[in-house]
């Protein structure tokens, strides 16, 4: 069985740029990570993950995704939480 190589490559071009990809951090002061706020609250995993829930669905949290490096060196997706200031 023959295999058909596609002549639109790209994919190729993509798969380039998003491994070339940097850390991307939220600018300015109060953002936190998961572990951060859960480490800061002294509670655990579960409670973390109602209260950030909690004041997402009030409306009351930023919310940032972006790109870090994490301890192996491999680029991974992070998301920060930051307490909204009107």
């Amino acid at each position: 069985m023959s295999r058909l190589k596609s002549k639109n490559t790209d994919w190729v071009d993509l798969l380039r740029q998003s491994l070339a990809l940097k850390e991307i951090r939220p600018i300015g002061k109060g953002w936190m990570t998961r572990r951060e706020i859960k480490k800061l609250w002294n509670v655990g995993d579960n409670m973390t993950g109602k209260m950030i829930a909690t004041f997402v669905k009030k409306g009351s949290v930023e919310i940032f995704t972006g790109r870090v490096t994490n301890d192996k060196g491999i680029n991974v997706v992070s998301v920060w939480y930051r307490i909204k200031r009107d």
